[in-house]
């Protein structure tokens, strides 16, 4: 059975500043500010032939909004 522990511990005890972890939580926080609705990535639905479908970006948005709030210089 897996074991559940608090103080941000691994279970062997380690404090999860391990690269992965610091990775995961830069990525994480780089998701909250794309899913922003003032300043995140825009989402439309677009209309198809017959239906629509919700929730659209394209990945040119993605780059244009990388390039503009992360400091890249390049694509």
């Amino acid at each position: 059975m897996a074991q559940t522990n608090s103080g941000g511990q691994g279970t062997n005890g380690v404090a999860d500043e391990s690269p992965n972890m610091i990775v995961y939580r830069k990525m994480e926080e780089v998701i909250a500010h794309m899913q922003d609705e003032k300043n995140g990535i825009p989402i439309r639905t677009v209309k198809s032939f017959l239906t629509k479908i919700p929730s659209v970006f394209s990945g040119s948005e993605i780059v244009q909004w990388m390039i503009k709030n992360l400091d890249i210089e390049d694509q």
